[in-house]
């Protein structure tokens, strides 16, 4: 696979740790967090996931906790990327090896936020990478990224519903990563290497919103509950990043946060005026340090919500829907 596939996440080339490696973490595990004073609780409570790198090794965990980084739990090893949501906060979707880790051969499964029933979803070829899910507001459909390297034909966006049926590629779709969903389930906006792009997931030509002035600058796309507006991240020279949005349809753009090192993964919150965002130092997963999540309205600062582990090396944040 393409190093830059790998660097924009933040992921190690060596892939994951086999099976042999040691958990430092019990799946089911309750783990104490370092205390900090708790920000005002939301109205609505949301619920958090991160991947945990092991101490002893590339493996990754997904973790849970609540708003606050309290209550924390493994929820499922072995994990690959982001993690996802369904609307209701139930189930999640998460890429996760395949076979031995030399393979680079990762599919998507589903899990309950308890961490129950556990199925995987689709079945890619050797040397196939199925990432990036993300639901749609319908409940059922999830948009990834298939990244087929080993092949020879790139990365591109595909669609499959919640049980594993109806898995096709979007027409136009060729070079995409990260995509995010549309209020109506209808379009996708997704990362590609010209910038930002928006295209319907019944395929078709896709329309530039965001021009890069390089390769790769833009990435991780998030669509407001709204509808109106797309945030992203803009990277700079060194580990510099800033944290935009912009009108749905494109347009002029406004940097939120201009940051001197690292930011990923931002999530609007269920007002469309706020978003979590992490925010670490160091280049690339390994060399991560002061990892922290951030929330910011569009007319206000950052608030810290919580350093997992004390800012050690934790990556790919989500938070669950009905965030206030």
């Amino acid at each position: 696979m393409t190093a830059t596939r790998r660097q924009l996440l933040g992921i190690p080339m060596d892939g994951l740790a086999g099976a042999g490696v040691k958990a430092a973490i019990a799946v089911g595990a309750v783990v104490a967090l370092d205390a900090c004073a708790p920000p005002p609780a939301p109205s609505t409570p949301p619920l958090h996931t991160y991947n945990y790198r092991q101490l002893d090794g590339y493996r990754r965990d997904l973790m849970i906790c609540d708003a606050y980084g309290r209550n924390l739990t493994n929820l499922v090893p072995g994990v690959y990327g982001r993690a996802a949501w369904d609307p209701k906060g139930a189930w999640l979707a998460v890429a996760r090896g395949v076979g031995e880790d030399s393979t680079g051969t990762y599919a998507l499964w589903v899990v309950t936020r308890a961490g129950g029933q556990l199925h995987q979803i689709t079945r890619p070829a050797v040397s196939v990478a199925d990432l990036d899910p993300t639901f749609a507001p319908d409940g059922h459909t999830i948009a990834f990224s298939r990244d087929t390297f080993g092949f020879g034909s790139g990365q591109g966006l595909w669609i499959v519903q919640s049980n594993g049926q109806g898995l096709h590629f979007v027409p136009g779709g060729a070079g995409g990563i990260t995509p995010s969903f549309s209020p109506d389930s209808k379009e996708v906006v997704y990362a590609a290497s010209d910038g930002i792009r928006r295209i319907p997931i019944a395929g078709g030509a896709s329309q530039l919103i965001v021009q890069g002035n390089g390769p790769w600058q833009c990435t991780q796309p998030t669509w407001s509950p709204d509808g109106k507006r797309v945030a992203f991240i803009r990277h700079n020279n060194g580990q510099a990043a800033d944290l935009c949005y912009i009108g749905a349809s494109g347009g002029s753009g406004t940097v939120l946060l201009r940051s001197a090192t690292g930011i990923e993964t931002p999530t609007w919150l269920s007002d469309s005026t706020s978003l979590a965002y992490v925010r670490f130092s160091g280049v690339g997963s390994e060399g991560r340090s002061n990892v922290a999540y951030y929330q910011q309205s569009l007319g206000g600062g950052p608030r810290l919500v919580f350093r997992p582990f004390g800012g050690t090396p934790t990556d790919m944040s989500t938070w669950s829907p009905k965030t206030t």
